[in-house]
């Protein structure tokens, strides 16, 4: 029995069963532990990557400038040659000439004729197209930043620098050192070099950009945590390339994330004056019989109570079906009303930009805060419904209306952003920060039962998603021939007794 003005919700005597009925089982926040790294191991892994992209992009740096320098240097050193040692006659003195080619203490070398300066054009046009090649491939700011070392492009700057040094050791020994005279000679080694360079960028296009459009896997992408997905088709790319890959078809398919969608209201239902979720509905247990303080559990029938804690368990999935039902319900109310009253705000702009009668002019933004407050509170009401508050502030709403009202655009335009699934414009980042979480080195390619993980870092809604890529390779396809007989294409129809026409 329970006294009139006694209180039910003791905290002694309230017993609450949850689905965590074993001292062996987890929850969500337990098992996050397990796989996050700590702030400190973050700190450090992106001050290495950090210096780890600052050393790469100073060698790239350092290769195409000495490959755009290599050519120009070795046609002007001749010249530059004989004038500094004119400037300097009284200083050096070279006592003999090795090979009888020059009986002179200096360098000359011959005058350019007609053919020397065709080859000399020819040098300036490959030179202007090899600077557009290293400018395409290097130089060109890149839209990521990658973990590890870029193998393919390395080894070719390597291959690079290998032909570059290797054309200055023998610049160094046949020309140098032997004071060619001939200056045909000279363009026509630097000219070569230039063939080669130009070759290795072709090499470089054909191996990092063309060979990696072949389709041969599928990857299948899930964002946690309100499981979205989608699928593409990747060629043989490394880990950390398909992880780009991915994370810019990310932000350009993937609906937004709004973990605010994520805690739909539930029901509630009045309790002694006050509101009480019908999702946690503890049970209280009464002495009956005597007025004892203490009532334990093994005094009252466990099995029952168990039951009824199963029962409640299996009616939860009815409860949120009817909250889902009854959340679609509330957003298609909103939209409509949403819908009228921004009708009739844009068809009231429209009549006075038509009617052109005696009222003062206005811009766009004036017009923008005339006929705001007629949209306001349905608007209101809409994005309170969808969880839409952050992502749309006034000063936002008021510059999309002026837009629209700028450029001619209808009311169901104005509201494509609030309906849409995408991010508006004022809310793009410019900096996203990511990590691949993987059991193989993400410079590695990729392969048929591949997992990898993307985490996002950075500050927003996307702050607590992660993107779990699951690869598979496409299978190979066995074409076969089947020819089709003409002869197959008789048809014989048979009537039965039963047969109706």
């Amino acid at each position: 029995m329970n006294e009139a003005n006694q209180d039910d919700n003791w905290a002694e005597n309230t017993t609450c069963l949850t689905g965590n009925t074993s001292e062996r089982s987890y929850n969500y926040d337990d098992v996050k532990r397990f796989k996050l790294l700590s702030s400190e191991d973050t700190i450090r892994v992106f001050s290495s990557s950090r210096c780890s992209r600052f050393a790469s992009n100073v060698s790239v740096a350092g290769i195409c400038i000495l490959s755009i320098a290599s050519p120009i240097a070795m046609i002007t050193i001749p010249k530059a040659a004989r004038i500094i040692q004119l400037a300097h006659v009284n200083d050096t003195v070279h006592s003999s000439v090795s090979n009888g080619k020059s009986s002179s203490t200096y360098w000359q070398t011959s005058e350019c004729g007609p053919d020397c300066e065709g080859l000399l054009i020819g040098f300036s046009v490959k030179m202007t197209i090899m600077l557009f090649g290293i400018w395409a491939l290097f130089v060109r700011k890149s839209g990521a930043s990658l973990p590890r070392l870029y193998l393919s492009r390395a080894c070719l700057l390597a291959f690079l620098f290998l032909c570059i040094f290797a054309y200055w050791l023998f610049y160094v020994v046949r020309i140098v050192l032997r004071y060619e005279t001939d200056y045909n000679v000279i363009v026509t080694y630097a000219l070569s070099l230039v063939d080669a360079l130009l070759f290795v960028h072709y090499l470089v296009i054909v191996w990092v950009e063309v060979l990696h459009k072949r389709p041969s896997y599928r990857v299948h992408v899930v964002r946690s945590p309100d499981g979205e997905s989608r699928t593409y088709v990747l060629g043989n790319l490394s880990i950390q390339r398909a992880a780009v890959f991915l994370l810019h078809h990310y932000y350009r398919e993937f609906p937004v994330y709004n973990p605010f969608l994520d805690r739909l209201p539930t029901r509630t239902k009045k309790s002694n004056g006050s509101q009480v979720g019908s999702t946690v509905t503890p049970f209280k247990i009464y002495d009956v019989d005597g007025r004892s303080d203490n009532v334990n559990l093994p005094e009252v029938d466990a099995k029952a109570i168990m039951a009824a804690a199963a029962r409640k368990r299996d009616a939860g999935h009815n409860e949120r079906f009817y909250e889902e039902m009854e959340w679609e319900r509330r957003v298609r109310k909103r939209k409509a009303r949403l819908l009228t009253a921004a009708e009739e705000a844009f068809g009231h702009v429209q009549r006075i930009h038509m009617e052109k009668g005696i009222c003062a002019p206005m811009d766009a933004c004036e017009a923008a805060q005339a006929v705001f407050p007629a949209l306001a509170r349905s608007l209101q009401k809409y994005i309170r419904v969808t969880k839409q508050q952050p992502r749309h502030p006034a000063e936002a709403i008021l510059r999309h209306l002026s837009n629209c009202l700028t450029y001619d655009m209808s009311a169901r335009a104005f509201l494509e952003r609030f309906f849409g699934p995408f991010e508006s414009p004022d809310n793009c980042v410019e900096y996203a920060k990511w990590s691949i979480a993987c059991r193989s080195f993400v410079s590695q390619n990729l392969s048929h039962g591949l997992t990898f993980q993307l985490r996002c870092h950075s500050s927003g809604f996307d702050s607590t998603v992660s993107l779990l890529c699951s690869v598979t390779k496409l299978p190979f396809l066995d074409l076969t021939e089947e020819p089709l007989d003409p002869k197959g294409d008789m048809f014989v129809l048979k009537f039965n007794s039963e047969t109706s026409v």
